[in-house]
């Protein structure tokens, strides 16, 4: 049978009799394990490109020469010219973004520039919080017709 004291909790008519458990203290939590900290000198330094090589490892990479190269081939034009005509059309685009336009090549799609705030950031070897400061950056958006044409090829490619 249960009583009621007078402090109000509860408890069993022969409480008083009972043996008193030892004191335990409960167990100690487990100490979390320290989040490990990659060891950069175990990787070789990354390989640096040279204005020749492609680090896509074995990609195939059409680069600015390519397409000098090509304008000669195709089009007639001696080294001197396209390489002059690819110089100016690359400074066409980079003097309309830093001018803040959009840049739309039909078919192969945009470049705008776009302004990013300042923001909290981790670094990934260290853990160690960092603040980014404001910047802007240089973004590409391809265009619909360029991914459809891109994606048909491929899969042709991939049947066939």
């Amino acid at each position: 049978m249960k009583s009621f004291t007078e402090s109000g909790v509860l408890f069993p008519d022969d409480w008083e009799n009972e043996p008193e458990e030892p004191a335990v203290p409960p167990p100690a939590p487990e100490p979390k394990p320290e989040r490990k900290v990659r060891d950069t000198a175990a990787r070789p330094a990354p390989k640096l490109a040279s204005e020749d090589e492609d680090l896509d490892y074995g990609t195939p990479c059409f680069k600015r020469a390519d397409l000098v190269d090509l304008l000669c081939e195709e089009h007639g034009f001696d080294v001197a010219e396209s390489r002059a005509f690819v110089a100016e059309f690359f400074d066409m685009i980079f003097d309309h973004l830093v001018q803040g336009h959009m840049v739309k090549l039909s078919g192969l799609g945009r470049f705008s520039v776009r302004y990013k705030a300042p923001r909290p950031a981790r670094n990934p070897w260290t853990g160690e919080t960092v603040m980014l400061e404001e910047r802007t950056v240089v973004c590409y958006q391809s265009s619909d017709t360029l991914n459809t044409r891109v994606t048909a090829k491929l899969r042709e490619k991939k049947k066939g």
